[in-house]
């Protein structure tokens, strides 16, 4: 963390399967640090998320280090920081805890830890921000727009055309206002217009006559998806696992263990009872896993290289989770048999991906944006997905 560093901390990250784990040191002081990261900015689930980072700090640190626990969420309001800060004096027993929000509060509480806070943050603005195109939400509903041109065994999506926002998030099941932003961006970025269709009965009679209604089409397609790569390249938490009892294919070995994991997955959403991965979990909280990358790609019909490491897609990393599995973290310094990724936009992620074999695997369009640039042969793997499979969608225009 920048404010740790700042106030002339060494900062060290130590991979871990179950959250953000790293120390930070300043002289004597030494601090095992667990962030846990809300997924929504309700009181009740940012105290939980506090205390079970407390914990997890807790048993990680040993007796050598000092806890932290970490909090963050997408933004806290100055009356939710001030009951978080009140709840972590009252009931973490003197423990130092902290609270971190994508708006650039920094606040931590402990000794040698406050000349790191930064806790006043930019006014909310009044004005709603503008939708970005490529937001998890954007991404999808460029799937569902791009799905008639891309196979169904490519691409998982709603194919019905769609003539206008309310139509497009009908289609997408998402809510109306969002769809209508994206769609009202789109349209100024110049890449979506209203096209109207012909009847094939009489082509050449008056157009009143004979448009069949007006859809929502892309337009310069190829530029789009290109900026759409570009927006791609974030940065990905990867852990590096390796299998708890290893087989003699590990390509094998893994569609069995995620094909297993769906069976489960699909029998915990019919039986709410069913156990899952931990005692009274949600269904809608289990965590959706997908393969990805040249596993992904491998699976769709694309061949790639032999040293290609194998990659799976995780909603949310625990312990459990990958128990059940049947993989574990590797130990630092070990070469990983199975790269387990974070997705960044879930929901583009997880509602495209395609199955196989009772496995679900990551779409071609996902595949194209995340193997380009890898080591591992990924720019002629980019260029045979786009050949073969997204290439489709721009009518035949390069990338």
């Amino acid at each position: 963390m920048a404010g740790l560093r700042a106030a002339g901390y060494s900062v060290a990250f130590e991979p871990a399967a179950d959250g953000g784990v790293f120390t930070a040191q300043r002289g004597p002081l030494l601090y095992e640090v667990e962030l846990r990261v809300a997924r929504e900015m309700r009181r009740a689930e940012l105290s939980a998320a506090l205390a079970d980072s407390l914990l997890r700090a807790r048993a990680a640190a040993g007796a050598e280090r000092r806890p932290l626990a970490v909090v963050g969420a997408r933004r806290l309001s100055p009356g939710l920081a001030a009951e978080l800060r009140a709840y972590g004096n009252r009931f973490l027993g003197g423990d130092a805890f902290g609270l971190v929000d994508a708006a650039g509060r920094l606040e931590l509480h402990g000794p040698g830890l406050e000349e790191t806070s930064s806790p006043e943050v930019a006014p909310e603005p009044k004005l709603r921000a503008t939708p970005q195109l490529f937001s998890d939400r954007g991404q999808w509903l460029l799937k569902v727009l791009l799905a008639p041109a891309v196979s169904p065994r490519f691409l998982e999506a709603p194919r019905e055309p769609v003539a206008s926002a309310s139509g497009l998030a009908r289609a997408a099941q998402v809510s109306v206002p969002c769809a209508a932003r994206w769609v009202a961006q789109l349209k100024v970025e110049g890449h979506l217009q209203l096209s109207y269709r012909r009847s094939a009965e009489a082509p050449i009679a008056p157009r009143a006559a004979l448009d069949t209604g007006p859809t929502l089409q892309l337009v310069a397609r190829a530029k789009l998806l290109e900026r759409f790569r570009a927006a791609a390249q974030r940065p990905v938490r990867e852990i590096g696992t390796r299998w708890i009892v290893p087989a003699a294919n590990p390509r094998r070995q893994l569609l069995a263990a995620l094909a297993a994991y769906h069976r489960h997955f699909e029998r915990f959403r019919a039986e709410p009872d069913a156990p899952f991965l931990v005692e009274g979990a949600e269904p809608d909280r289990a965590p959706r896993a997908c393969l990805g990358l040249f596993s992904a790609s491998a699976e769709l019909g694309f061949s790639t290289a032999s040293a290609a490491p194998a990659h799976l897609y995780l909603e949310e990393v625990t312990e459990p989770t990958l128990s059940r599995l049947g993989l574990e973290a590797a130990p630092a310094g070990a070469v990983p048999q199975v790269r387990v990724r974070v997705p960044a936009c879930p929901e583009a992620l997880f509602r495209a991906a395609v199955t196989r074999a009772g496995v679900k695997v990551a779409d071609a369009l996902q595949c194209w944006l995340d193997v380009a640039g890898h080591p591992s042969g990924g720019d002629e793997l980019a260029a045979a997905l786009w050949r073969d499979a997204v290439g489709a969608a721009c009518g035949g225009e390069g990338a």
